[in-house]
């Protein structure tokens, strides 16, 4: 018989989520997610939209990745665990974490002004201080 487990439902629209994510706080469904947008009202960039902006620099950074490592075999940069905090979902303040080529979307309550703030306030600490904190 399995465990009775926590249920995690979507920080803003209620349906039940799948997955890691009842760890984290607020987490929010990628439906809700894909309507996330920057402080300047645009879709929330991340990874190599937000890294490389271009085609062109993503470009360069392969050919350096090439010369360094002196293999012109390599044919792709891994996607960067990186992107814009805070987004903003139907005007709610969220924060992303991102990691492993990815992230997952959490709304705040308190309207931090960072992402460590967010943890502290939520109770879920993190050590990490390479997440990106303010853009």
């Amino acid at each position: 018989m399995r465990g009775n487990k926590e249920k995690s439902l979507c920080a803003i629209c209620g349906v039940e989520l799948r997955g890691g994510k009842r760890s984290y706080p607020n987490p929010v469904c990628g439906q809700c997610d894909s309507r996330a947008l920057n402080a300047n009202g645009e879709k929330a960039k991340w990874g190599f939209e937000y890294v490389f902006k271009t085609q062109e620099r993503y470009q360069k950074a392969l050919d350096e990745a090439r010369r360094h490592y002196n293999d012109n075999t390599i044919d792709a940069i891994i996607v960067p665990d990186d992107g814009e905090n805070p987004v903003f979902i139907d005007g709610r303040k969220c924060w992303r974490r991102y990691r492993f080529g990815g992230y997952l979307t959490m709304r705040d309550d308190f309207d931090c002004s960072d992402i460590s703030e967010f943890y502290r306030k939520h109770n879920k600490p993190r050590s990490k201080t390479s997440e990106k904190k303010n853009d």
